[in-house]
């Protein structure tokens, strides 16, 4: 049976038919403090090598990582009530969610 799976994906290679199978959300940038980000990665939540919360975000002067408060250990949705045990929490997209005003919301 794997030799079969591997035959099919290496004719599925040679074929130029298996990019499909590559990751969809590669990150562009590898996040720490101060560091550039692109576009496309605005709102990201990531982590330094430091394990240290960073989003992507447009500090005016340029998109970079920025530091984060602490970060909910649970997968949050937008719109979601949110204590205030915790200032940050993660989307099930990978973007930061702020908790203001009791609930979880994006770009604030």
């Amino acid at each position: 049976m794997k030799t079969r799976i591997a035959a099919g994906l290496s004719a599925l290679a040679a074929a130029g038919t298996l990019v499909a199978l590559a990751p969809a959300t590669a990150h562009a940038s590898t996040p720490a403090i101060g560091r550039s980000c692109s576009g496309n990665e605005i709102g990201n939540l990531r982590y330094t090598t430091a394990k240290q919360p960073t989003v992507c975000a447009n500090t005016g002067r340029a998109l970079s990582w920025v530091r984060t408060g602490r970060v909910d250990p649970v997968t949050r949705r937008a719109g979601a009530g949110c204590s205030g045990a915790y200032s940050v929490a993660s989307s099930p997209t990978g973007k930061a969610l702020l908790c203001a005003s009791g609930r979880w919301v994006r770009n604030p």
